[in-house]
């Protein structure tokens, strides 16, 4: 199934916002509540993490068009959403490792160095897989 290549990125940008929105909720929720849930806090995180991943591969995969430039948007959306969405906690006065204008440029580059990863992983899965079918 092809989608145009709007809604395909559509679907991976929804992804990303879910990934920022549950990854910033988990700084809010304390590692009792995990406890209390049952689940490990690390493995809800390192899940998290793979979100821009999937992002990427289903732009990837499930465009028309332009695939591989569809793919790579993404790295500089998730470091520029992670950041300011970081910042913002920071502002609201939530317990950050890394607060103020100084803590967001290395938070950038947190995001920025793992989401190309993640991100060019996922392109190219989806274009490697999309070619087969």
């Amino acid at each position: 199934m092809q989608l145009a290549s709007k809604n395909a990125w559509s679907l991976g940008f929804i992804v990303i916002l879910l990934f920022i929105i549950l990854s910033e909720l988990s700084f809010f929720f304390g590692e009792y509540l995990f406890h209390r849930l049952g689940i490990s806090r690390n493995l809800v995180l390192i899940l998290l993490w793979g979100l821009p991943l999937l992002a990427a591969f289903l732009t990837s995969y499930y465009a028309r068009e332009h695939k591989l430039i569809l793919g790579l948007s993404f790295l500089l959306i998730v470091p520029l959403l992670g950041t300011a969405a970081h910042y913002s906690n920071w502002k609201i006065g939530a317990a950050v490792d890394f607060g103020g204008v100084s803590g967001a440029i290395a938070i950038l580059k947190i995001y920025f160095v793992i989401n190309s990863l993640l991100v060019l992983i996922g392109t190219g899965l989806g274009l490697l897989l999309s070619k087969t079918k």
